[in-house]
């Protein structure tokens, strides 16, 4: 049988099905002049049909419109059904989180949440009640009571869906908020209250249980946040070698666990927050620009006056290299994508050189036809499989192929012609940046605050935002990454 929230809502849907077939029925009495003949003991009494088929009528218009009303009035009523039908799904795995908390606090949390979820049944069970019985009260009364009493449920709803987002592996459908212990920080760490965070592409694989998640990473998704600092680890001296106070605003990297109100996360992953940019276009800084950096930089050997192709051309992480390149001397920036709209943006947004349709071109001999057969010192790919024949051909002579991901797949098709890494000498190097150690984050860090934070600050270079979602309708943000539609990040902010 269905619980009372799905009844009850069953109920209100047949009641609006109810009613149409009503009114359609009493519109076809009303239409003709049909009698009922009733034999009693005074003789035959003549009744019209029209007449018995108004009340009907009159009932059918008042279920409609309340039912409209309770349903389309209040955007509660979506999310909490959406919630209630996530929370069967994950009832098989711990939708309490605890791995940050001993077996008892996860316990005790465990039992305040279905207290709450018990008082969330009560009330919306006096709710249905009083649809059904609304005590002979009049039009304003009865919408100020309807009123009090979805705010009373939304009130709830809120104190339910709090701290983190809970994530078991499947589609986004399965993304929820739950509860978690507070974290507690680390001795060289700080407690950040987060106030927005970016989504990744690698958020989509881990959600899937496809992405190898550092050990030291908790649970939740996301490695890239904004935020207030409210406390530190007891090695961290207030003010000293990072020089950040409690209550500084901040913007920073983590191995995990963004997506949450707070956050534990080395001091040494922390940037100030410039007074110039927002918390939404700062949560999109840290993975994106910093990955574009360690590419760049570390990998590539970058130097300006090299000539350099970004996969990916509208993807978050291209976006920030190809303003990387153009704010530091490229002697030429390239790119690929799948449209020629995410072309134009790239060449007359971003300032790229030239740009390729990889749907409809052959990019690599477009590349050697631009570069008059010299090829490119610098390619930062994300796709694999599909573009490594590709990179070789279209690589410089001591050309740096940077290897950041496999899109299309990691295994090698045959007659794959492998000769220019010895006649080109073209260096292949695949990275990481989440399984790095802190030390090696912090040199990224310093890199990044030297060659872009000063530039974003004088708006010489853009975080681009696609979308900005509050965080309760992360569902819907990962279905929009999923998409390959964006072009710029996709945040989620919490109030």
């Amino acid at each position: 049988m269905p619980g009372p929230q799905t009844g009850r809502y069953g109920l209100y849907m047949y009641g609006m099905i109810g009613a149409l077939l009503i009114m359609v029925a009493a519109f076809r009495v009303l239409g003709k002049d049909l009698h009922l003949e009733v034999m009693t003991t005074a003789g035959s009494v003549k009744l019209s049909l029209a007449s018995l088929v108004m009340p009907l009528f009159n009932i059918a218009i008042l279920d409609l419109l309340v039912t409209v009303m309770v349903l389309e009035k209040s955007s509660f009523f979506k999310a909490y059904f959406a919630k209630r039908c996530r929370s069967k799904h994950a009832e098989s795995s711990n939708t309490m989180n605890p791995s940050n908390g001993n077996d008892k606090v996860a316990e005790r949390m465990l039992e305040a949440q279905n207290r709450l979820d018990e008082h969330i049944e009560s009330q919306w069970a006096e709710f249905c009640d009083y649809l059904q019985n609304p005590e002979g009260d009049n039009s304003e009364a009865f919408e100020h009571r309807v009123s009090q009493h979805l705010g009373n449920l939304e009130v709830l709803q809120k104190l339910q869906d709090r701290f983190t987002i809970a994530n078991t592996s499947g589609p986004a459908s399965f993304l929820h908020i739950t509860t978690i212990p507070k974290p507690t920080p680390s001795p060289n760490s700080a407690i950040v209250k987060i106030r927005a965070f970016g989504l990744n592409r690698m958020d989509l694989l881990q959600r899937e249980g496809k992405y190898p998640v550092p050990p030291q990473a908790p649970s939740t998704l996301g490695v890239e946040f904004s935020g207030v600092i409210e406390s530190f680890g007891d090695e961290v001296r207030e003010g000293g070698e990072e020089g950040f106070k409690v209550g500084d605003e901040v913007f920073g990297l983590a191995y995990g666990g963004a997506y949450a109100e707070f956050i534990n996360v080395s001091v040494h992953m922390l940037i100030r927050k410039p007074e110039e940019l927002g918390w939404v276009e700062v949560a999109g800084v840290p993975e994106t620009w910093i990955t574009a950096t360690q590419a760049m930089y570390l990998i590539g050997e970058y130097a300006p006056g090299k000539t350099i192709l970004w996969h990916a051309g509208a993807s978050s992480v291209s976006i920030a290299g190809i303003q990387l390149s153009r704010g530091d001397g490229a002697g030429a920036i390239y790119v690929t994508a799948g449209s020629q709209e995410k072309i134009d943006f790239c060449v007359k947004e971003l300032g790229a050189t030239a740009g390729f349709n990889y749907r409809t071109q052959d990019w690599a001999k477009e590349i050697l036809a631009a570069t008059n057969g010299k090829g490119v010192d610098i390619i930062v790919d994300f796709v694999g499989q599909n573009y490594f024949q590709g990179n070789l051909d279209a690589a410089a002579r001591d050309g740096r192929i940077v290897h950041l991901g496999a899109m299309s797949g990691t295994k090698l098709p045959a007659g794959v012609d492998i000769g220019a890494f010895v006649r080109k000498r073209v260096r292949f190097e695949g990275s990481s940046l989440r399984s790095r150690d802190e030390g090696y984050q912090g040199k990224l860090r310093d890199t990044l605050v030297e060659h872009a934070v000063p530039l974003l600050r004088k708006g010489e270079m853009k975080v681009f935002v696609e979308k900005v979602f509050p965080w309760e309708r992360i569902v819907e943000a990962h279905e929009l990454m999923e998409s390959n539609r964006t072009k710029g990040k996709i945040i989620c902010t919490i109030d």
